[in-house]
C-alpha cells in the first residue's frame, strides 16, 4: 500500500474509489494520474478534519484558562501528555495532581474521584499537551475522504455546468465554510467535533 504523506487514505484506496485499475497505481503511464490523486488527497485531509477534528495522529498544545477544576479538551484525545501551570518548570504529576477522563474529555483537579482540586487561577495559566487522531483510522472517516476525492476528481474532469439531465449532488458546508457533499458530511457524522454546519 502507498501511504500518502498527510493522506487519511493510501493512493491505492483512493485509485479504487476512481475505479481505477489498483494494480497499475504509481507506475508507467499512470504516474501523472497517480500524483494529482496524491494532490488531490493531501488537500482533502484538512477538509475532513474541519468536519471530524484531528483525524491523523499527532499532537496538540495548548493553553487554557485556571480556576477551574475541569478543563474541556477542544478536540478528542486518546492521552494527556503534560500539564504544566503558570509559569513552573515541573509539569503536574498525572494521577495525583491531575487525571484525564477519557469520557467526557476533560482535564480534571486532583487524582482521583473523591478529591478535586482547582487549576491555578489565571488567564492562559494552564498549558496541557495531548494525543490527537486514530489509529487506525476509523472506516467511516476514510470512505468520507474517498468520496470527497472522488467528488473532486469527477468534477475536474467534466465541463462547467453539468449536462442536460445530470444529478447535481447536494451540497453542505464545514464549520470553515467549505462545500463538500452531503454524503461526505454523512460519513464523518459518527467522529464529529462540536460545531454546527449550514
Amino acid at each position: 500500500m502507498t501511504t500518502i504523506a498527510g493522506g487519511i487514505i493510501t493512493l491505492e484506496y483512493a485509485a479504487t474509489g476512481m475505479n481505477y485499475a489498483p494494480a497499475t497505481v504509481g507506475t508507467g503511464p499512470y504516474a501523472a494520474r497517480d500524483a494529482d490523486l496524491i494532490a488531490y488527497v493531501q488537500a482533502a485531509t484538512p477538509i475532513i478534519e474541519d468536519i471530524a477534528g484531528p483525524v491523523l495522529p499527532g499532537s496538540r498544545s495548548q493553553k487554557f484558562d485556571g480556576g477551574e477544576t475541569a478543563i474541556l479538551l477542544p478536540f478528542v484525545a486518546s492521552s494527556v501528555t503534560s500539564v504544566y501551570e503558570g509559569n513552573n518548570a515541573t509539569p503536574l504529576v498525572q494521577g495525583t495532581d491531575y487525571r484525564f477522563d477519557p469520557f467526557a474529555n476533560q482535564v480534571v483537579g486532583g487524582g482521583g474521584f473523591n478529591y478535586l482540586r482547582m487549576f491555578m487561577p489565571g488567564t492562559l495559566s494552564i498549558n496541557i499537551t495531548y494525543a490527537v487522531g486514530f489509529s487506525p483510522i476509523p472506516m467511516n472517516l476514510q470512505l468520507g475522504t474517498r468520496e470527497l476525492v472522488r467528488f473532486w476528481v469527477e468534477q475536474g474532469n467534466q465541463a462547467q455546468r453539468p449536462a442536460y439531465g445530470d444529478q447535481v449532488e447536494s451540497m453542505a458546508w464545514t464549520p470553515q465554510g467549505f462545500a463538500v457533499p452531503k454524503r461526505v458530511i454523512q460519513l464523518c457524522a459518527p467522529n464529529r467535533k462540536l460545531g454546527g454546519f449550514a
